[in-house]
């Protein structure tokens, strides 16, 4: 058997060790690359997030709008008393806390007004907002928005209309202010009739 001695010489080394780094120009032109993704990143969420902006300002109001008319009707059906004011900004209601108990002494237990409640459009700082405003028998009040601005009428509607002293229609909009969110919008139109109306409200023969 005879043996093979190699001897390398300076710097020389075998294939599979050689190793080759990045050269500058290399490390340049891969840098460049990654900086115009990144810009291009940047670009497509500035210009995608109105719409993603809008998208969630359209959610928001349309889930506010239905809250506040839902809760208009459920009140409205349990109401005694329903009116409007002058303006049509305010649909105040009465109500009946214990059907046991004639309050008024009129003979009909289930007609009382022991505490109020009403819907308002209130304006402030150049935009409508709705709200709900609740009292108790000791003459103490609670607000809360339901609607927090853009509220507006709709064409040739008031926000509260009131018939024969039962039947309530609710004709409102609800606008966003934000011009970044291409002015999104969305209309409401409901009504409501009181389940414990009078007896003087019964005298009709078709429903509006």
């Amino acid at each position: 058997m005879m043996l093979h001695t190699f001897h390398l010489r300076g710097n020389q080394r075998p294939a599979h060790c050689k190793h080759r780094a990045f050269t500058l120009v290399e490390m340049m032109f891969s840098t460049a690359i990654g900086m115009f993704v990144i810009a291009a990143f940047a670009v497509y969420i500035k210009a995608e997030a109105p719409f993603v902006s809008s998208i969630t300002q359209q959610s928001a109001m349309n889930s506010q709008a239905a809250n506040a008319l839902e809760l208009i009707q459920s009140r409205v059906r349990v109401a005694t008393f329903i009116s409007t004011n002058a303006t049509s900004t305010i649909l105040l209601m009465g109500f009946d806390d214990n059907p046991n108990v004639d309050s008024n002494n009129d003979g009909d237990p289930y007609d009382d007004q022991d505490h109020y409640e009403w819907f308002q459009v209130q304006t402030a700082n150049g935009t409508n907002s709705l709200v709900y405003i609740t009292t108790n028998a000791a003459g103490s009040t609670n607000t809360q928005v339901m609607v927090p601005c853009g509220v507006c009428t709709l064409p040739n509607s008031n926000y509260f209309s009131v018939i024969n002293k039962a039947f309530v229609f609710i004709n409102f909009g609800v606008v966003d202010l934000n011009p970044n969110d291409y002015y999104q919008s969305v209309d409401i139109q409901g009504r409501a009739v009181s389940l414990n109306r009078m007896v003087t409200a019964n005298n009709i023969t078709i429903l509006p």
